[in-house]
């Protein structure tokens, strides 16, 4: 099947506003560049994000000449290299997976952060030298280095609710322009300007599809988690919304055509 992308996103902090790109960089070590490679911690080095802290999404970010991110807040904003060559080693935990991480020295990334979120947090960075190759390729992603949904995935939930969502509300890396609902669940393997993906498993969603990823607050009547739960709940009892893969190196571009291969013809 032949289909194309139609939007691309990069998240580098973890459950911060997303940043919609052109193209998407794929490492030899099969992580995304610039992907989830900043987070915030509590205290005991516990991962922070829009579950427990619904106001991170207000957090937007930039990338300046690759070299610096930017993140705003409101009015205010702090730029500081994306990334972080030296610092303090700490072990921190991303659903019980354990990682090594870099803490700045300076400590005024998380003066900065913990100030507006009225709580003291500390941004890490993601050491790879320090990490083995499986959790180099998922950085500090929930799971793994790449989700896709489509768009007529994304239409098929619209249809259902009064009040539609974007796409940021599932924070994908890929958006297939297919109007084929749940094409991306049909896929063993997507390939595109040279990059194969292929399938690992499907997204499992909880109550953070509900926060509004402008506004940074949880949507009334537990939505659209509520209604995705009527259609979308798989025999584990679990609710399913887009598809990870794991990539090979190289580029994948905006408009770029892909093809996909279903589970079926490789059986």
């Amino acid at each position: 099947m032949i289909d194309a992308i139609q939007d691309l996103f990069v998240y580098p902090f973890k459950s911060l506003g997303g940043i919609r790109v052109k193209q998407l960089e794929i490492l030899s070590d099969h992580s995304v560049r610039f992907d989830r490679k900043w987070m915030l911690t509590d205290e005991n080095g516990l991962f922070l994000t829009q579950r427990d802290i619904p106001a991170l999404a207000r957090f937007s970010l930039s990338i300046i000449q690759e070299l610096q991110l930017k993140v705003s807040f409101d009015n205010q904003s702090i730029s500081f290299p994306a990334v972080l060559d030296a610092g303090n080693a700490v072990p921190v935990k991303v659903w019980g997976r354990a990682v090594n991480a870099l803490q700045p020295v300076d400590p005024a990334l998380s003066s900065w952060f913990s100030d507006l979120l009225n709580r003291k947090v500390f941004p890490v960075f993601f050491s790879p030298l320090a990490n083995s190759s499986r959790h180099r390729a998922a950085a500090f992603s929930d799971s793994s280095p790449l989700l896709v949904i489509s768009r007529g995935s994304l239409d098929a939930l619209n249809a259902k609710l009064a009040n539609p969502v974007s796409a940021g509300s599932f924070r994908p890396n890929i958006v297939l322009a297919s109007d084929v609902a749940f094409v991306e669940d049909q896929a063993s393997e997507i390939t595109s300007g040279g990059v194969c993906m292929k399938f690992l498993k499907y997204c499992n969603r909880c109550i953070m599809v509900n926060v509004d990823p402008v506004l940074g607050v949880r949507s009334p009547g537990a939505e659209p988690l509520k209604t995705l739960s009527s259609f979308r709940r798989f025999e584990d009892g679990k609710v399913k919304f887009g598809a990870y893969f794991s990539p090979t190196a190289g580029f994948l571009r905006e408009g770029d055509a892909c093809n996909l291969i279903s589970h079926e013809s490789r059986s």
